[in-house]
């Protein structure tokens, strides 16, 4: 199930923009073929961001920074000439992946911070140093 719908695209984009991108045929109207290409290329770009994201499937909630990043995956993969703008969001897009992936970045949560930290209960050893036993080394 991809991360993204082809409304969402229409949303994020504006839709002249969508049609200017989809218009295979220049009839400026969205055909069946010409959306059946669009949901393709977002469930091709949802399996991209699945192989990256292995780890955390399923996705009970997609956060919004993988929905607009598998729409421009995407986008940057039904462009026949992408713009440097598009490029870069393609790479930030990829890149972000790749963080999660190696742990430098998170996937992102819904649940309230409370609920985390409950799931770890953080334990520590007795103090060593304190006020109390390092006067005499001041």
């Amino acid at each position: 199930m991809p991360y993204a719908t082809v409304d969402d695209l229409r949303a994020h984009m504006g839709a002249d923009a969508f049609i200017a991108l989809v218009d295979v045929d220049g009839d400026g109207v969205e055909d069946t073929e010409e959306l059946t290409a669009v949901l393709a290329a977002l469930e091709d770009a949802s399996s991209t961001a699945d192989s990256y994201l292995s780890r955390f499937l399923p996705i009970a909630t997609t956060p919004n920074w993988l929905r607009l990043g598998v729409m421009h995956i995407a986008r940057f993969n039904l462009e026949d000439h992408p713009s440097d703008k598009l490029s870069k969001l393609y790479d930030a897009a990829m890149k972000q992946l790749r963080d999660v992936q190696s742990g430098r970045a998170g996937l992102g949560t819904d649940r309230p911070a409370q609920d985390i930290v409950d799931d770890y209960p953080i334990e520590a050893a007795e103090q060593v140093f304190g006020r109390e036993n390092t006067a005499a080394v001041l």
